[in-house]
């Protein structure tokens, strides 16, 4: 929890530090103690205090917890971290307040880490407050920068409405519960008793969680700022996009094995989740800014994450989130040499490919068999694993587009066969190493299953405008559809 702050303190010692050996050490301490939890069976906990209620239950225990999902997540962290405060060192390397800044990033990295490590939901939400109060600061670092601060200024409000959700819901668990730990809260609520005779307040209660994680993560109608943050340093947003706005998707995971009870969230979870990612799909098709672009990729990744846990799949969505951090804070730190390679290469004549909608569905029910078809082919049932099918759907989609944007088509099926089976073997090994941390997807009733189909559906819509973008820019209604669009944005 302190590495971040440590690496600050060595680096204001010597101005030469911060090799790539410090880089790998946190990352690897990290993800050995996480193995070492899995092989244990049984998570690494610090207890500083406990304070038992009269029940002998534990009602608020100071600590650092370890498991499985929090490793994992925190390795990721470290690793990113560390790279992110590297690369500010030389890109504030003029400013007189290069100091301030890199020690509210390992400040900010702190809290995060100490939210990850968290064992119950007092910790947690002060964790998770202090991390948004030292993003503000991050955010308002070039004070001079009007936009900056205007956005700066929306997300602090936004947050604190994810705050009064949080703490709503808190409250309540504690008044069904008598606790604010983890797990108590996750072993009493598999108890068809307590569910049944506390069956209102804990569906607001996990509507609450979903709100607030909403909130975090900048989900549709709280996405609003994310887009205006670009006045702000470029490592402050790879920190935001790849760590600080994964906190509410790590909320709802860390939280599945209550939710998980609640089908109210997961249809809230799957209904904007899904919306978000749609949504913010089509805004970001419509931008020709290279960091506002990558804005509302993250809020549609985000969304996406939320579908994943809405339909049960919360390994995958973990995966998800690691894989995310990753990407997109490779994209935003490199984000100056993209964009001075589109600049370089603006007026070099583009080959279109545009195919027939025919040809546009043959690829899909090729991909789709592929996928669906080794899915079957090991087992995996389509009535215990409907969630994993729809994101096994989504995921056709992705595959088949791989094959249109090909001009090779034996290359794009290996590139399809090597993108699902990676897909499939760190799906089962997070899955693995998640087992007895999240719980598995739940069964669905006809009402859900409507739900799951619908949203799952509605994502041919971006497959299929993103094939045919052409014909709709060459449109009268196209060209206004456009400017609908892009005015939103």
């Amino acid at each position: 929890m302190v590495y971040p702050v440590l690496l600050f303190l060595l680096r204001q010692r010597n101005r030469s530090f911060f090799g790539s050996f410090y880089i790998a050490l946190g990352f690897l301490l990290g993800l050995g103690l996480t193995l070492y939890s899995f092989a244990q069976g049984a998570p690494l906990q610090w207890i500083l205090f406990e304070f038992l209620g009269s029940t002998g239950i534990s009602v608020l225990t100071l600590a650092l917890k370890l498991d499985p999902l929090s490793g994992i997540i925190a390795s990721s962290v470290l690793f990113i971290g560390a790279i992110i405060e590297r690369f500010s060192v030389r890109y504030l390397e003029d400013d007189p307040e290069q100091g301030r800044f890199q020690k509210t990033l390992a400040l900010s990295l702190s809290s995060i880490l100490l939210m990850l490590l968290s064992p119950n939901l007092v910790q947690f939400f002060l964790a998770w407050v202090a991390s948004s109060f030292f993003l503000h600061q991050l955010l308002t670092h070039f004070e001079d920068r009007k936009e900056a601060i205007a956005a700066a200024t929306q997300k602090f409000w936004i947050s604190r409405i994810g705050d009064v959700f949080v703490v709503l819901a808190s409250l309540i668990l504690f008044k069904v519960f008598k606790t604010f730990d983890f797990a108590p809260i996750f072993k009493l609520a598999q108890s068809a008793s307590v569910l049944e005779q506390n069956s209102t307040l804990l569906h607001f209660a996990g509507i609450f969680l979903v709100l607030g994680a909403m909130a975090k993560s900048a989900q549709v109608p709280f996405h609003f700022w994310l887009p205006k943050t670009m006045e702000t340093p470029t490592p402050v947003s790879a920190l935001m996009h790849a760590g600080i706005l994964n906190a509410g998707g790590y909320f709802v995971i860390r939280m599945s094995p209550f939710l998980n009870t609640i089908p109210t969230s997961l249809i809230l979870l799957t209904l904007v989740g899904g919306g978000t990612a749609i949504y913010a799909m089509l805004l970001m098709m419509t931008q020709t800014n290279v960091k506002k672009n990558l804005a509302y990729s993250t809020t549609a990744q985000m969304g996406f994450m939320m579908f994943q846990c809405g339909v049960g799949a919360y390994a995958l969505a973990t995966l998800h989130i690691v894989a995310h951090s990753f990407y997109k804070a490779y994209a935003f730190l490199s984000s100056p040499s993209a964009t001075d390679y589109g600049r370089l290469n603006r007026y070099l004549p583009k080959k279109k490919i545009v195919y027939r909608l025919w040809a546009q569905f043959f690829a899909l029910l090729v991909s789709a068999s592929i996928v669906l078809g080794s899915a079957l082919y090991w087992g995996l049932s389509f009535e215990e694993n409907l969630g994993t099918y729809s994101l096994l759907l989504i995921l056709s989609l992705a595959l088949a587009q791989i094959f249109l944007a090909s001009e090779n088509w034996k290359q794009s099926l290996g590139t399809i066969l090597y993108v699902w089976s990676l897909y499939g073997l760190l799906g089962a090994l997070f899955s693995y190493l998640l087992r007895g941390v999240v719980p598995e997807g739940p069964s669905f009733n006809f009402v859900e299953v409507v739900v799951v189909g619908g949203v799952t559906s509605l994502f041919l819509i971006p497959y299929l405008i993103q094939n045919n973008i052409h014909r709709i820019h060459e449109s009268s209604w196209g060209q206004r559809l456009y400017v609908k669009i892009y005015t939103r944005s």
